[in-house]
C-alpha cells in the first residue's frame, strides 16, 4: 500500500493527512506509481520549483530625491532582463539539454528569442491558447512525455 501526504483538501480530508491511495477514488486512479516515478510536470502539487516567494514589488533608490521622481529606471539597482536571449526548443523533456546552466556549456547552435515574448509566436510549437479545442488529451493531470514542449 502506498501512502501519500497531501497538502490540500481532497473532499473532507484535512491538510497534511496521510491517505492510503487505494481508499480514496481520486488517488486510486493514479495507480501504483511511487512518488519518485511520477515526473514533476505530472504532479499537480508541484507549482513552484526554484521560484522566489511572493513579495511586494518595490524599487530601491539610493536617495529620497530619486525615489520621488517615480522613475524605476533611474535606480542604479534595477536591471531589466529585456533583450535577445539564447533559446533552445525541444518537443519533449527527455530531449532537453540538462547541463545548459553550466558556464562552459556551448549554446552557439541555439536560436535567439526576444524577451519578453511568447515562443509560439516565433514559430516554436503550437499555440495552445487558440480559439479552438485543446491539443492535449483530457486526462489531467497526466501530460504526455512525448508531447510536452520545453
Amino acid at each position: 500500500m502506498i501512502i501519500m501526504k497531501r497538502r490540500k483538501f481532497i473532499g473532507m480530508i484535512p491538510v497534511g493527512a496521510a491517505i492510503p491511495m487505494t481508499t480514496h477514488p481520486l488517488l486510486a486512479a493514479l495507480g501504483n506509481e511511487s512518488e519518485a516515478d511520477v515526473p514533476e510536470w505530472n504532479d499537480p502539487e508541484v507549482l513552484h520549483i526554484n521560484t522566489e516567494k511572493p513579495h511586494a514589488t518595490l524599487t530601491p533608490f539610493p536617495s529620497r530625491e530619486l525615489a520621488t521622481k517615480f522613475d524605476r529606471n533611474s535606480s542604479p539597482w534595477i536591471q531589466l532582463l529585456n533583450g535577445d536571449w539564447k533559446f533552445h526548443w525541444v518537443k519533449k523533456p527527455a530531449e532537453r539539454p540538462v547541463d545548459f546552466f553550466k558556464s562552459d556549456y556551448n549554446d552557439s547552435s541555439w536560436d535567439t528569442l526576444p524577451v519578453p515574448s511568447c515562443w509560439q509566436m516565433h514559430d516554436y510549437g503550437v499555440a495552445v491558447y487558440a480559439n479552438r479545442s485543446s491539443p492535449h488529451e483530457k486526462n489531467e493531470p497526466i501530460i504526455s512525455p512525448e508531447d510536452n514542449p520545453v
